[in-house]
């Protein structure tokens, strides 16, 4: 550029410092921020917070502080959007202390914190299992003001059925609307979720039901996780139904939702029903991956289909995927046991 004559301005340079953050390469973002110095062009905010964003999110948060050091030392003011990039890199990389004296720093200088300011330090705090300082801060949104946004939300609920409080989370999930929010598709994925792994099998059909009847449109993620809590409840013949609805509704079963079924079928002792799926899964052009190998190749070993499993095994060497410990464990098990498991291992070595 320089040596066609031309010379890069502000906007330029902070284009190049933009995009090699994008990239990960904040080590060259660096070094163009250092020739824009040494050539008299000064940072302004979108430079510094561009830096201290793509430092916070490798994991350099001492370097990010001091760029911000160094913004302040240049006379370049941060504002809420320079705070909120080394707020979230201070959670991220596990530094909640020196966050929250940041975000109590931000309020006594009067910048006005945002949604997005909250969410990063409840989001920290529940990571941290801190769930008081979640909520009280939760609260302060209300105080001040701040319209808590779905993210908020879906954090709190997430973390209320992390720690068992699922009564607490439907009370949330229920009261969003008095707070002038509706639920996105996001948190009924969270509901959902929380729901089934907790047992509460009825309450997600219900939940579920009303989603349907409503203009949002349902995901392949609703139903795997519906179908998963089907199993997880022992109610085998239900997540069969469902699974066999899914094309019906328009939606490409994927991997994840395959893999349910097969480990579902395998626990159920229904292991040669799952190996005709895993032949109808390829037929249908989903591609099985290392965990839809081992769910059944474990299931198939439980049952002592040896001969299978090791068809399966070799399957697996050809696709270059690798026994988990499971499955090793029990083929090291059943190999002292049965001849011919042992003579099928002797010729895969590079299974397990």
């Amino acid at each position: 550029m320089v040596s066609r004559g031309l010379t890069p301005d502000l906007i330029m340079y902070n284009t190049l410092i933009h995009g090699f953050c994008q990239v990960g390469m904040w080590g060259e973002a660096v070094k163009i921020f250092n020739r824009m110095v040494e050539n008299g062009i000064s940072p302004d905010v979108v430079t510094f917070t561009t830096l201290i964003d793509s430092l916070g999110k490798e994991g350099k948060t001492g370097e990010a502080q001091r760029i911000l050091d160094l913004m302040i030392r240049r006379g370049a003011k941060p504002d809420i959007r320079t705070y909120n990039s080394l707020l979230s890199g201070l959670c991220s990389n596990g530094h909640l202390d020196e966050a929250t004296k940041l975000f109590g720093l931000i309020v006594d200088q009067g910048l006005k914190l945002d949604a997005f300011s909250y969410n990063i330090m409840i989001s920290g705090y529940c990571k941290s299992w801190k769930m008081d300082e979640a909520f009280e801060l939760f609260q302060k949104m209300h105080d001040n003001g701040i319209k808590p946004t779905i993210v908020t939300y879906n954090t709190l609920i997430g973390m209320l059925f992390q720690e068992g409080q699922v009564s607490t989370a439907e009370k949330m999930f229920n009261e969003m609307h008095v707070y002038g929010q509706s639920p996105a598709l996001s948190t009924y994925t969270v509901m959902l979720d929380g729901l089934c792994k907790h047992g509460h099998i009825e309450e997600a059909l219900d939940l579920f039901h009303s989603l349907e009847s409503t203009n949002k449109k349902l995901s392949i993620e609703h139903f795997s996780i519906l179908i998963d809590g089907m199993w997880r409840a022992g109610k085998s013949e239900e997540a069969r139904k469902m699974f066999t609805e899914i094309s019906e509704k328009g939606l490409s079963l994927d991997v994840v939702t395959y893999n349910i079924m097969l480990s579902g079928l395998c626990k159920q002792s229904m292991s040669l029903e799952a190996n005709k799926l895993l032949m109808e899964m390829e037929e249908k052009g989903c591609i099985p991956d290392s965990i839809s190998f081992n769910t059944l190749i474990h299931g198939l070993l439980r049952e002592k289909e040896v001969e299978k499993a090791m068809n399966r095994l070799e399957e697996m060497r050809r696709r270059n995927f690798s026994a988990d410990e499971g499955v090793t464990s029990l083929l090291l098990r059943l190999a002292m046991k049965d001849e011919q498991c042992r003579a099928a291992l002797e010729s895969l070595p590079e299974v397990i």
